[in-house]
């Protein structure tokens, strides 16, 4: 798709440009997402070696392990969560 787009100028009047640029920023959407999953994920590993992991940023309180089984990175408990 990168060798696709690269090659291609003319959006408008390629029968192919809207289906590229749709697909290309598709692409880049998931891109984004996933590198921020990952520094999310570096965060909370920095939190395991610092002995914070699992402990709501905001009160203090645990983070239930099942919370933490569905959002690795969470920094809330829940409470705090529907709170904001």
């Amino acid at each position: 798709m990168r060798e696709a787009r690269g090659d291609w100028t003319d959006e408008e009047h390629d029968p192919e440009g809207f289906a590229l640029t749709f697909e290309w920023q598709a692409a880049e959407g998931a891109r984004a997402q996933h590198l921020g999953e990952l520094l999310e994920l570096d965060h909370a590993e920095l939190r395991v070696d610092a002995g914070g992991y699992g402990v709501c940023s905001t009160c203090g309180s645990a983070i239930p392990a099942e919370q933490l089984e569905l959002r690795p990175a969470r920094t809330t408990c829940v409470a705090c969560t529907d709170r904001t």
